[in-house]
């Protein structure tokens, strides 16, 4: 990323690193984290160089704290014993001090403190060595595979504040049909057109003229004429002499399903070359449904 680039997404971070002198190695480690971070533009601080001058050492540290945007907790085996009070009180008595004041900050505001003060555990360390009031099970820590940027890309990420996840923006809920529309779609795909024409024809015994009735309105309503379950209009079966019609009203149709049972006269539509009994389509000029039985065929 080229250095206006990077300024214009990450300002001026600062970042204090609080570490126990375990030993050279340890500090020669940090002191590497520390150059590469200077590097990749993070204002991190470090007590090396302030160790060239004489210092008030628990003012410099407190005001250090004070001053960071983060405070990066470098996970070690001395680190942890000191941070939880369990070395001598005279051993590393910068770290005990430096631990005493985040757990301090820690304590008087957990959730501040989760987004603040951050472990990080440099090559050759362990989280492990997390102190317990951290939360090294609980709560995230940062592993440093090595001084590069896809090394350290995740705390890189948290401390310029460039997450690699991001929220999508909303879209607009869709429209979705109701459910009856759907089981009517499902039932078509079981049954079929055919099958349907073929109970209306035949008329089985023990099919009441209710079934007939929900086997027009199927019928209806795959028959490609664009309607939905609210257009349809639904009258009771009538007595009319010795037969019952069902009514059905579709808009400015009506569709009249007579017959009582197995062999009974029903309308016949004009081209039934095979003479089978099928519902008749009256077309009337209004919604109303007429009530006049259809002649037999």
């Amino acid at each position: 990323m080229p250095e206006s680039d990077a300024a214009a997404v990450s300002p001026l971070i600062r970042a204090f690193i609080s570490y126990a002198h375990d030993d050279a190695e340890h500090v020669d480690r940090v002191r590497q984290f520390w150059s590469f971070l200077r590097e990749a533009g993070i204002d991190a601080r470090v007590d090396l160089p302030a160790a060239e001058e004489r210092q008030d050492w628990p003012t410099w540290v407190l005001r250090q704290i004070r001053a960071a945007r983060f405070v990066l907790v470098i996970a070690s085996r001395a680190y942890r014993l000191r941070a939880e009070g369990d070395a001598p009180a005279g051993q590393g008595r910068g770290v005990q001090w430096e631990a005493a004041l985040i757990r301090e900050a820690v304590y008087a505001d957990q959730q501040a403190a989760l987004n603040r003060f951050l472990p990080v555990v440099l090559p050759g360390c362990s989280a492990a060595d997390i102190p317990l009031w951290l939360g090294p099970a609980s709560t995230t820590h940062y592993v440093v595979a090595d001084y590069t940027l896809s090394g350290a890309e995740k705390l890189l990420r948290r401390l310029t504040g460039q997450p690699f996840e991001t929220v999508p923006p909303l879209g607009r809920v869709p429209v979705l049909p109701p459910r009856t529309g759907l089981a009517a779609a499902a039932e078509v795909g079981e049954m079929g057109r055919e099958m349907l024409l073929r109970r209306l024809a035949e008329r089985a015994p023990g099919r009441n003229e209710a079934m007939v009735q929900a086997d027009v309105r199927q019928l209806l309503l795959i028959g490609g004429l664009g309607l939905e379950e609210d257009d349809l209009g639904v009258g009771p079966g009538s007595q009319v002499e010795d037969r019952r019609r069902i009514d059905i009203e579709v808009g400015g149709t009506v569709i009249e399903g007579c017959g009582a049972g197995r062999g009974s006269a029903v309308g016949r539509l004009p081209g039934n070359s095979r003479g089978a009994d099928r519902p008749a389509v009256r077309r009337c000029p209004d919604r109303r449904r007429r009530m006049a039985p259809l002649p037999p065929g």
